[in-house]
């Protein structure tokens, strides 16, 4: 469960402020104003994936905004097209079926902030459910270049997540991010780099890189990404 956990850290977005022209690259002049702000009916699919460590899954991911109150909205993600190895040998079927039969509905502020989850299926009860509060965004509008800091949880665990705006291309814009003390001793490799449309606050893709060590001291590099489909 702690690959979704990693994943949903990109499940974030943001608004801009203002619009460049011809659809380019913005100025390094302009201000964003980055919340999560999806509409009711928005919805997106993902694919995501982990590779290199002792667990390779790849699955699908749909999530669905079904209600928009004042700032706050409620998500529903859904999992599909599961495929599980462990060791480089599948998975019991037990564990993609888990998987598979997982509902999470999460209701966000336009912060990021998650303030209600409910998990239906899989394991059950809140341990099992995505971490969709992986954003701490911005208080005031922002530039390319800018930083800021945050806390964040992985799976359950709060982190200090570092944030950089570093471009923003027509709709896209982009963020590399690092965190200090990811659970069981894991690090980043590089920063994530996660991409936002700015025009309804939802993840285009992410990519990361993190180092973990198994019970046997092998470090382990795992490459996880979530794109959309």
């Amino acid at each position: 469960m702690a690959l979704i956990a990693i994943l949903a850290i990109g499940c974030k977005g943001g608004e801009s402020t203002m619009s460049t022209s011809g659809g380019g690259a913005a100025s390094p002049d302009a201000t964003y104003t980055l919340k999560f702000a999806p509409k009711e009916g928005e919805k997106r699919s993902y694919e995501m994936t982990m590779v290199g460590g002792p667990v390779d899954i790849k699955l699908g991911m749909n999530m669905e905004c079904t209600k928009v109150d004042g700032d706050k909205a409620t998500m529903v993600s859904t999992y599909d097209n599961v495929d599980m190895k462990i060791q480089g040998k599948p998975a019991p079927a037990q564990a993609t079926e888990m998987l598979k039969s997982m509902k999470v509905t999460q209701t966000m502020d336009s912060t990021g902030k998650t303030i209600d989850t409910k998990v239906e299926g899989g394991m059950g009860g809140n341990e099992g459910a995505p971490e969709m509060n992986g954003m701490a965004l911005p208080a005031k509008p922002v530039k390319i270049g800018d930083t800021w800091d945050g806390e964040t949880k992985v799976s359950g665990q709060t982190v200090k997540a570092h944030y950089k705006l570093t471009a923003v291309d027509g709709n896209i814009a982009t963020l590399e991010v690092t965190m200090d003390g990811l659970p069981g001793g894991a690090t980043l490799d590089g920063p994530m780099i996660s991409k936002i449309d700015l025009n309804n606050g939802m993840t285009e893709s992410m990519d990361m890189k993190m180092k973990e060590k198994s019970p046997d001291g092998k470090e382990n590099v795992m490459a996880i990404s979530m794109k959309k489909k």
